[in-house]
């Protein structure tokens, strides 16, 4: 049996570097609820638009007042304020300050000059209240109705976003899914996929030609979004003209899709679409009522430019519909600030998807994103490049609705960043993706990889990470297969990781692809391995004695792998679909159920062979690697109908032909307790294998009338943590002194500067 982490690493070799793979994102909302507890003030602004900077007026105060209804030509007093942000920008030298009333500015924001380190330029909202800088353009009309509940209305450009009362709506598309429901996005199931077409048996009964289907393909890494040519109703095949085929993200069967950007899809509230050839914008609220003075349209620009500037603080902004640029900026602070969806891409092509953007986002030096938050990301919430910037006491959620290469926070392509006391929930792909010398201290990373495969809550690629520490960190929550806690993907090394507790992770706790330090973890409720080392193709002979794993309580599930497997003689290669029990911490007899929805086909192969249920030979188990002594019995296999439950109506899988095989450097021994319990006994090493295989007589070979299977499991395992030369001192399950984490006294960001007071937290509507 070839190891599903083979497979990985043998097919990422056409992966990007880190210097490809730099994110955009998103962040969060705040306004639809005006400052002073008012409802929505979306009264009629002008588009945001770049314009010349001002020139500064001879003012002698250096502090300074706007508000939407002053005045431009007046002294920018409490009493007489500006208007504009954008030209009271324009106005501000060093150690100048400019307070932002409540309301709402829609334009585009660019502070023209520098501070100083004694004399910082400041922009921030007047105390106590709650100015808002949106990106998007309130839509005058006239609205008419175009059917039911969907009004239209004249717009001259493709908006990748639209807001219905500061709420951000879906463009229409096929499933349906709720609005600002990320977590719970609905999608379809590719039945089929091909460089250029995927296929859904039940696709909406309407001809899809000239839509966008949005897929995340292949081993399901990133996204990809294309045009469909043709559509086949007949089949429900979906094609398009550009190939996806780089060959592991080639659509296949499985793939998660939707399909969007078509009026006929338009069928729910909270859904928009818009017509290119007759410039029309239509829209059916979520409440169903008319559009009219409650709806936004725009393209999620940077609102707010500090770019090339330094020493500049913007403190307490609320900003929706378009992200803040600091690209060369130094020693700026972005401070208590509130994003909400702040930048969008409405189509995405994998990795050529480019320039790389966050809601924050940094190429400079010595900045700092410090408190409030990001929401609704359409890609990373913070992207941070260059050296010695920090990210603290952030609340970032909901990042990544693109499915493009994105992170909460994606620091990859930095030096020397910090990342500490922020909370990220529920992320598209990684939680935070660190560079060299960087640090991820005191984190909460929960709910991470939500549609993506091969990511971590904490990761890097192919990184030196230069003595980067992890550290102090609550790592919880990632269901992506091939996943972990801390990935450190494809060759990443220099890195110390200690006192991280890691829970609730599918896959695996820590993925180790080189030498590191891990020590004083605790790893628990996982269904692969606590640490699972992975050396790259042609290097698991390397020496890795420099690598320690010491003091870290895990509490090992040793996995066991059960395998239904196809004719060979019937496919150009294999055809093997999987799913995972464990040995411990139960050594048994129990009863391990599976159901084929519980199935999925081994990562990382190049082909993307449809599992046949009327074609099925046999049935294999195999202890996982590494260095693992193993000692495991199964009775009792059945097959269990459709349509019963627990063990009614189930159809044994007897005989005597039960068979053992290994690889070395793994050793397998086999013994027979009668015609149902059969017992294998062995070690398996990295780049080996064992096996326990069960034919199927020919009238069970059709398993299509099953929902599953079912056996009693009993057996134990071993785990030792030296592989390939790793110091292995003081690992365990068991509580010891020394052993485990010691978390700090405070993990993840303030829930208290998570909203500004004034503003009625929108999840709680």
């Amino acid at each position: 049996m070839r190891t599903v982490w083979s497979w990985l690493l043998s097919s990422r070799t056409s992966a990007p570097t880190s210097a490809h793979v730099r994110l955009f994102a998103g962040i969060l909302l705040l306004g639809s609820v005006a400052c002073g507890g008012s409802g929505p003030t979306l009264g009629p602004t002008p588009s945001p638009t770049l314009t010349p900077t001002p020139t500064p007026v001879p003012h002698a105060a250096t502090t300074f007042y706007v508000a939407p209804n002053g005045n431009d030509s007046g002294p920018g007093t409490l009493a007489h304020p500006f208007a504009t942000m954008r030209f009271a920008a324009g106005q501000l030298t060093a150690g100048a300050v400019l307070y932002v009333r409540a309301g709402h500015y829609r334009e585009i924001v660019t502070v023209p000059r520098s501070g100083t380190a004694s004399a910082p330029i400041t922009i921030e909202a007047y105390p106590g209240e709650c100015p808002t800088l949106v990106g998007a353009t309130l839509l005058s009309g006239p609205w008419t109705q175009h059917s039911g509940s969907i009004y239209k209305a004249a717009w001259p450009t493709q908006p990748s976003q639209v807001f219905s009362d500061g709420h951000l709506l879906n463009e229409a598309r096929w499933p349906n899914t709720a609005v600002e429901d990320f977590s719970g996005m609905k999608y379809a199931v590719a039945d089929a996929g091909s460089e250029t077409s995927i296929t859904h048996a039940d696709l909406p009964p309407v001809d899809l030609t000239g839509a966008w289907v949005h897929v995340i393909s292949g081993e399901a890494w990133i996204a990809f979004s294309r045009q469909v040519s043709s559509h086949d109703r007949a089949s429900g095949r979906l094609s398009w003209v550009t190939p996806i085929d780089t060959l592991p993200l080639v659509p296949r069967r499985g793939n998660h899709f939707y399909v969007f950007g078509k009026l006929e899809l338009l069928d729910s509230p909270g859904e928009w679409y818009w017509d290119p050839g007759e410039q029309v914008l239509y829209v059916w609220t979520p409440d169903g009522a008319s559009p009219e003075g409650r709806v936004e349209a725009g393209s999620a620009p940077a609102v707010l430019s500090l770019d090339g500037q330094s020493y500049v603080t913007v403190k307490g902004l609320s900003i929706r519909g378009g992200w803040v640029s600091l690209q060369g900026s130094s020693s700026c602070t972005i401070q208590d600030c509130h994003l909400w969806a702040p930048n969008w891409s409405r189509t995405t092509d994998g990795y050529s998807t480019w320039p790389p953007l966050g809601g924050v986002d940094i190429s400079g030096d010595n900045n700092l994103v410090s408190g409030g938050s990001v929401r609704q990301a359409g890609r990373s919430g913070i992207q941070v490049s260059g050296n010695l910037n920090t990210v603290s006491q952030v609340t970032i959620e909901d990042s990544g609705w693109n499915r493009a290469v994105d992170s909460g926070v994606y620091a990859a392509g930095s030096e020397q960043t910090l990342v500490e006391n922020c909370t990220l929930r529920r992320t598209n792909g990684g939680g935070i993706s660190l560079g060299p010398r960087s640090k991820a201290l005191s984190n909460l990373v929960e709910d991470a990889c939500l549609f993506t495969e091969d990511c971590g809550n904490i990761a890097s690629w192919q990184m030196d990470g230069a003595g980067a520490e992890v550290a102090g960190n609550v790592l919880r929550g990632n269901k992506a297969r091939w996943g972990a806690a801390i990935y450190l993907d494809y060759g990443s090394h220099g890195f110390n990781m200690h006192d991280n507790l890691i829970e609730h992770i599918l896959w695996g706790g820590l993925n180790i692809t080189g030498i590191n330090t891990i020590e004083n973890n605790t790893v628990r409720d996982f269904q692969h391995q606590g640490i699972a080392f992975v050396p790259l193709p042609g290097h698991e002979g390397d020496d890795w004695s420099a690598g320690r794993v010491a003091h870290n309580q895990i509490t090992e599930a040793f996995p066991l792998f059960v395998q239904l497997s196809q004719p060979i003689s019937m496919i150009p290669g294999y055809a093997r679909y999987g799913a995972y029990t464990t040995l411990a911490p139960q050594p048994g007899p129990r009863r391990v159920e599976l159901d084929w929805t519980d199935f999925a086909q081994p990562g990382w192969q190049t082909q993307a062979v449809p599992l046949d249920l009327s074609r099925v030979d046999s049935i294999d188990f195999g202890a996982d690697a590494t260095g693992v002594s193993f000692n495991y019995t199964i009775a009792n296999l059945r097959l269990l109908p459709i349509g019963a439950s627990a063990d009614i109506g189930a159809v044994p899988v007897a005989g005597t032909s039960w068979t053992a095989t290994y690889a070395s450097p793994s050793t397998c021994s086999l013994a027979a307790f009668g015609p149902v319990t059969w017992s294998v006994s062995g070690t398996h090493a990295y780049g080996g294998s064992n096996s326990l295989t069960a034919p199927l007589p020919a009238s069970l070979t059709n398993l299509a009338a099953y929902r599953g299977l079912a056996f009693d499991l009993s057996g134990t395992a071993t785990r030792k943590y030296n592989h390939q030369g790793y110091q292995d001192v003081d690992n365990g399950a068991e509580p010891a002194a020394g052993r485990g984490a010691r978390l700090p006294a405070v993990v993840g960001a303030d829930p208290s500067g998570a909203w500004p007071a004034c503003h009625v937290n929108p999840t709680a509507r």
